[in-house]
């Protein structure tokens, strides 16, 4: 199992910061085939793989479904909706037991997060600030 400060997206968080991350976050554990979410849900959280494999899927305009990433440790899924305040775009699913931390924006308070997480959450995800 990977750490926090090994995913990228909170590699470069000052000790301080990281310390008030672990706090908020909790350990969830989901069996293979699990859905952690669904397209449509609201955007609750961040989540950062600390064990197994996850993927990302969508139905595309056939109506099928269609795995756009798969992720292992130290990788992070769900800041879009977090982002954007939007239902889910896509479906988190177990391809294989895992384990993951997240970060509830009920918790975090998503827009009151200190300004070196939603930065890096910003940057990591591609997006750009007005």
């Amino acid at each position: 199992m990977v750490p926090l400060e090994s995913s990228h997206l909170f590699s470069q968080l000052p000790p301080a910061d990281l310390q008030q991350l672990r706090s908020i976050t909790r350990e969830l554990a989901f069996p293979a085939h699990g859905e952690i979410f669904k397209e449509g849900d609201p955007g609750d959280g961040v989540y950062v793989v600390k064990s197994g494999q996850v993927a990302i899927s969508a139905v595309v305009g056939t109506g099928e479904r269609r795995v756009f990433s798969t992720l292992g440790p130290g990788d992070f899924f769900g800041e879009m909706a977090v982002l954007d305040q939007q239902p889910r775009s896509a479906c988190a699913t177990a391809e294989t037991a895992v384990t993951f931390s997240t970060e509830t924006c009920d918790k975090i308070g998503c827009l009151a997060m200190p300004a070196t997480i939603s930065s890096t959450v910003i940057t990591s995800s591609g997006r750009t600030t007005p």
